[in-house]
Parts: structure tokens; sequence; C-alpha cells
């Protein structure tokens, strides 16, 4: 067990997720040997149209997981989070991090009966080497 903390940042965009999956990640976070925060949890139309303009995310509003309401309430089913290193630097490079940082989300999620997809592995094969999109600090709830 850790003793990392997510701060006030990460708990806003949490609050905007998928309660399972929202939960996922606080017990990724306790179990994990690295530090992380999450970046994004849902985002409103400009957001994810911006994004979409700047070539951050492939998806326009509504189609993006990140879009998902329920009941009239932000509920994504989707976050994405970075390492944190200190002072809160993001290594946006370290492909590695991002990587062990996702599997041990993976296995809470795993452990946890919420079936998960990362944008490192996309079609779900445990292969980095087959992906034509690699966003390495995506989460997203796993739809059969």
């Amino acid at each position: 067990m850790s003793n990392f903390v997510f701060g006030a940042k990460s708990l806003t965009q949490l609050n905007t997720v998928n309660l399972a999956l929202a939960s996922v990640a606080r017990v990724a976070l306790k179990r994990s040997p690295y530090d992380f925060a999450i970046i994004w949890g849902w985002r409103n139309e400009a957001q994810q149209n911006g994004m979409f303009a700047k070539g951050t995310s492939r998806k326009q509003w509504p189609k993006s997981k990140h879009n998902v309401t329920h009941g009239g309430r932000p509920a994504s089913h989707a976050f994405d989070f970075a390492p944190t290193g200190p002072g809160g630097v993001i290594p946006w490079s370290d492909t590695h991090l991002f990587a062990a940082i996702a599997g041990v989300i993976l296995a809470a999620g795993a452990e946890m009966d919420v079936q998960l997809t990362w944008g490192g592995d996309w079609n779900r094969n445990a292969s980095t080497q087959d992906q034509k999109l690699m966003d390495w600090g995506h989460i997203e709830l796993f739809n059969r």
C-alpha cells in the first residue's frame, strides 16, 4: 500500500467519473508504487471540441466516453491520468511509467470486476506494438 493521495484537482475530476471507474482509480492509487494524477474526467462540449481541434482527441462532442452523463449529471466512462514526480512535474515522455501505472489500474479493475480498456492497448491483446493510436494516459470502461 502506498501513501499517495489524490490532490484537489484530481478529486474534482474523479467526481465527474462513473462511480465504479472512480473507485478503480482510488484503489489503484493506494496500490501503486508510483504517484499519479487524474487529468481529465468528464468534458463539456467546448472542452471536447477544443481538444478535437487541437488534435489531442479524435472524437467530437458527444462521441467521446469523456462526454457521458447519467441523469443529467457528468458520469464519464473514461479518465486520463498522468504520473507525477517531485513538485508535481509530469514526465510526459516516460511511456514506460505510463504503462506501469496503467497496469496497476487494469489490475485493480480486474480485481473489482470492472472491465477496462487502456489507450495503449485498444484491442486488449496485451501488446502495445499493434496500436495505431497511443493514448498512454487514457483508461475507459470496456464496451462489450
